[in-house]
């Protein structure tokens, strides 16, 4: 066999040998050439991927941040309404809830609020002595105890908006739900305490 490998790499005239070394000599550098400009090119459609993710993810935060922010503003307006303070009030004065007039009025107020708005499946106060729903877009949980809910104890707290981590909600089919709560403050001059959330 080794005598068969040698005729393989003889040449019969000169001429042939260089034409094979010329295309050897050619053609592993083209080669090598092909592959570098190959990986580099590789390099940079990744890295301009790379960049367009970059981009994308910049994009998302910053219109999740500001799907957030106006959250937090229509919060801030609800829990600063007359018609829910002026029922919360009456709730601390009278230590019981009582549907009359103001809660009519709060009620449709949170109502006109879930029907305009599709980002919220829900709406309530919880006064602040009992921690009990007073006032809830669902007559059913109007009276359930939140006492011991983040999103009643938090705000409470820190004397602003709350905002509990998302979770599934058991009321509402396990969707995934992220809760807004802010302390209800009193209007009434020189009564400075939370009257619910």
């Amino acid at each position: 066999r080794p005598s068969n490998m040698k005729h393989y790499f003889q040449f019969k005239n000169i001429r042939t040998r260089l034409l094979v070394w010329f295309m050897v000599v050619g053609i592993v550098p083209l080669m090598l050439v092909t592959i570098i400009i190959s990986q580099n090119r590789i390099a940079v459609i990744k890295s301009n991927q790379f960049q367009k993710l970059i981009g994308i993810r910049d994009l998302k935060a910053a219109e999740i941040n500001d799907w957030i922010n106006d959250r937090i503003g229509d919060i801030l307006t609800i829990s600063g309404d007359h018609e829910i303070i002026d029922y919360s009030v009456e709730v601390a004065r009278i230590g019981k809830p009582i549907r009359g007039h103001k809660w009519e009025i709060a009620q449709g107020l949170l109502q006109r609020y879930i029907d305009n708005y599709i980002d919220y499946h829900e709406l309530f106060v919880i006064d602040y002595n009992t921690g009990r729903i007073v006032v809830s877009t669902d007559e059913l949980a109007i009276g359930k105890d939140k006492s011991a809910d983040m999103y009643f104890t938090g705000p409470l707290e820190s004397k602003g908006v709350f905002i509990k981590d998302i979770y599934r909600s058991e009321s509402h089919d396990n969707h995934p739900t992220m809760t807004f709560s802010v302390p209800i403050w009193s209007n009434i001059q020189g009564d400075e305490r939370a009257l619910g959330v």
